[in-house]
C-alpha cells in the first residue's frame, strides 16, 4: 500500500483536513467515510493534540490524531453503506502502514486520545464506543501473539539446537522450514480457533519434528 507523505505548513484547519483527505485518498477510503472521519477530527484534533506524546514533533503529532480519527470513524459508524462493506473496511494495519506508525507506539498515545475523547465521541456514538472501537481487546491479542511467538521461538531453540549439527547436513535449513510453517499454522488457527487449540497446533509440530529426527 503506497505510504502517506504529509506535511506541516501554517494553512491552519483547511490545511489540515487537506492532509487528512489525502491520507483516506491513499487509503482509498469512500466519500462517505472521508465525510465522517472529518467532522470527527474537526470535533476533536484540538484535544487529541493537547496530549503529551512525549517529545513527538508536530508533524507526526498530527500524523497520530489522523489514524486514531480514522480508526475511530472506520469502526463506529453504524451506517456505513453496502458499497463499503463489499469493497472492504479499511483495518487499523493498513492504517499504520500507510503512516508509518508502529503499532505498539499508536496503542499508547491512542490510550491518552480515548480519555481526551471520552465525552465527545461517547455523545456521538454512544455510551459504548470504546468497546464497539476494540483497541482494548487488539492490544490484548497482539500481547497474546508476542507472547505465544516468544514461548514458540525459545522452545524450537531448546529442544533443537544445530550447533552441533554437521554443516553439510540439510536439517537446519528444514528446521527453519518446520519453524516457519508451525508459526504460520498457528496465526492460522487464531482466526477460528480459541488460544488453547492454537498452542496445541505449535506443540503439535514441536512434537512431530522432535520424533522425526529420533527416528531418522
Amino acid at each position: 500500500m503506497e505510504e502517506f507523505a504529509g506535511t506541516m505548513n501554517s494553512e491552519g484547519e483547511t490545511a489540515s483536513e487537506n492532509r487528512f483527505t489525502d491520507l483516506c485518498k491513499t487509503l482509498k477510503v469512500s466519500e462517505e467515510v472521508i465525510s465522517e472521519a472529518t467532522s470527527v477530527l474537526n470535533e476533536i484534533e484540538s484535544i487529541l493534540l493537547t496530549s503529551s506524546f512525549e517529545g513527538r514533533g508536530p508533524e507526526e503529532r498530527e500524523i497520530y490524531c489522523y489514524t486514531f480519527v480514522l480508526y475511530c470513524a472506520i469502526k463506529l459508524k453504524d451506517d456505513l453503506s453496502k458499497e463499503d462493506d463489499k469493497q472492504g473496511i479499511i483495518r487499523l494495519s493498513d492504517i499504520l502502514r500507510a503512516t508509518n506508525l508502529k503499532l505498539d507506539d499508536f496503542f499508547k498515545e491512542a490510550k491518552q486520545f480515548t480519555i481526551k475523547a471520552k465525552q465527545i465521541l461517547g455523545d456521538r456514538y454512544g455510551f459504548d464506543w470504546e468497546d464497539r472501537l476494540e483497541l482494548k481487546q487488539l492490544e490484548k491479542i497482539v500481547t497474546m501473539l508476542n507472547d505465544a511467538r516468544k514461548f514458540f521461538d525459545k522452545t524450537f531453540g531448546d529442544f533443537f539446537s544445530f550447533d552441533s549439527i554437521d554443516q553439510s547436513s540439510s536439517t537446519p535449513e528444514i528446521s527453519k522450514e518446520i519453524h516457519r510453517f508451525g508459526w504460520l499454522l498457528f496465526l492460522n488457527l487464531r482466526i477460528e480457533k480459541d488460544l488453547v487449540s492454537c498452542i496445541h497446533g505449535l506443540v503439535a509440530v514441536l512434537v512431530g519434528f522432535f520424533f522425526s529426527n529420533l527416528i531418522a
